[in-house]
């Protein structure tokens, strides 16, 4: 999670200086002109090419696996200079090559070396001002993370360096529960000590927190089997700075740091800003086609099926749980009679609370549609684990300790659990096993094309609808 962070943010920053890259070679394209020094428009594509290559000698500079190291977030003046000569150097390099290898007549000699030191002073202050700026845009607000520790208080001090690097990634650390605490000392490195190592679980359901980092591995198994289940019962991250699988029992995720060695539970893909900004945008695009075109026709036919066989409100609205936990209302054609004396139970095959054309609103999904609308509010996701009824996530909860793991991202509308067979009513241990199991791999393995293959399969089975459709 905290990697994915730091990964979206080097990432956005390349994005970026890619912008202000282009921006300076056309700019000064124009600028000749402008001056009218040389007419340059009659030789277009050579320049085109240029910027291309230009963009590749600072993509290597950029990801040389040094480089991709730095962090972005500490950059002394004097570094901020060396990275900004290395770029205009690697960018330098790039187009020698392509002059040399192409023998190229063409492009104007004045207008390289206008525009390498024009490119070497836009990035000496974007390598100044944009990382913060992106740091100030990415994670804060309602975008850091409450972050509990729990460990040895030798370890704060060891670990001050990254926890005040952490800050400008979104971790807020609001407390310490110390392993080895005597109840006297109350503070350590400005982080207030709430509790001991036993205290997880009532914190947890005390304090708002999302990630929970785990200083060091517990000598006894059984202590730390129970952090796992504190935090996965809670729905909350936990992050480890160890390396020590076997201890877990548990399928890990190995990263480094500023010099330290950490450990995640889970690889999670959303956490990168870029790729959450890209699953926005097709959240939005396909939610207003849906709202725009398909929900007015649907409001007029299910209006008519309400008033011919049970009237009543043209829409159910019940309190779920999102990301997080968080409640919302989600929205949804009324498929049930409007008198319904259990809306907490579960709609079963056959069952005599749907009227029959709410069947076949059920059946064909119809009665999902205004869950768009719970999408363009930012409540939901296109794609992403269903959000169930408050009172069957505390059932379920019961059944599989780590169910609450299916709140790090935002419930869907549809899901890979549902396109994998596992929709309808929940009646076993087993059902909620597959469906949970299918949402942490979701979680995990998350990317854009994932999202479009699950739409693309939803939309098959809206057309068919599978047997375990009611």
């Amino acid at each position: 999670m905290i990697r994915s962070r730091e990964l979206g943010l080097f990432n956005a920053y390349s994005l970026a200086l890619v912008v202000i890259l282009t921006a300076c070679f056309w700019g000064t394209f124009f600028l000749l002109q402008l001056l009218g020094v040389r007419d340059l428009t009659q030789n277009l594509e050579p320049y085109i090419a240029y910027n291309l290559i230009s963009i590749g000698g600072l993509m290597l500079q950029l990801y040389d696996t040094d480089s991709s190291r730095v962090n972005l977030l500490a950059l002394d003046p004097l570094h901020n200079v060396q990275i900004s000569i290395r770029q205009v150097l690697h960018v330098a390099g790039a187009l020698t090559l392509m002059l040399v290898m192409t023998k190229d007549l063409v492009i104007s000699r004045l207008y390289l070396l206008l525009y390498l030191p024009i490119l070497g002073g836009f990035l000496l202050a974007a390598n100044a001002t944009i990382p913060r700026l992106l740091s100030r845009i990415f994670f804060t607000g309602n975008n850091q993370i409450p972050t509990l520790l729990v460990g040895r208080l030798a370890r704060v001090g060891r670990m001050r360096r990254w926890l005040r690097r952490m800050e400008s990634y979104g971790i807020h650390v609001v407390g310490l529960l110390a392993e080895d605490g005597n109840g006297r000392t109350k503070t350590i490195q400005r982080i207030p000590i709430v509790g001991q190592v036993e205290d997880l679980p009532d914190i947890l359901a005390k304090i708002r927190i999302e990630t929970v980092v785990l200083l060091d591995v517990p000598k006894e198994q059984a202590i730390l089997d129970q952090i796992i289940a504190a935090t996965d019962r809670a729905g909350v991250r936990m992050v480890v700075r160890n390396n020590l699988s076997e201890v877990f029992r548990h399928s890990l995720q190995f990263y480094r740091q500023f010099g330290m060695d950490f450990i995640a539970l889970r690889e999670e893909p959303l956490q990168d800003p870029l790729n959450r900004i890209l699953k926005r945008l097709l959240d939005i695009a396909l939610a207003l086609l849906a709202v725009i075109f398909l929900l007015p026709p649907l409001i007029l036919i299910v209006w008519l099926a309400h008033r011919a066989q049970s009237p009543g409100p043209l829409f159910f609205r019940q309190t779920r749980a999102g990301i997080q936990n968080r409640r919302f209302e989600i929205i949804k054609f009324r498929s049930m009679h409007a008198e319904n004396p259990n809306a907490a139970q579960q709609a079963t095959r056959d069952d005599q609370r749907v009227f029959t054309f709410g069947r076949l609103f059920r059946k064909c999904s119809i009665d999902e549609i205004p869950q768009f609308l719970n999408v363009l509010r930012g409540e939901m996701s296109i794609v992403g684990p269903r959000p169930h009824m408050l009172e069957h996530n505390q059932q379920f909860a019961k059944v599989l300790a780590h169910y609450h793991v299916r709140t790090f991202v935002k419930p869907g509308v549809t899901g890979l659990a549902q396109v994998r067979g596992f929709r309808g009513e929940a009646c076993s241990e087993d059902a909620i096993v597959k469906r949970v199991e299918c949402d942490v791999e979701y979680i995990e393995r998350w990317s854009i094309l994932l999202d479009l293959l699950i739409i693309v399969k939803t939309a098959g089975e809206v057309l068919r609808p599978p047997k375990s459709a009611y």
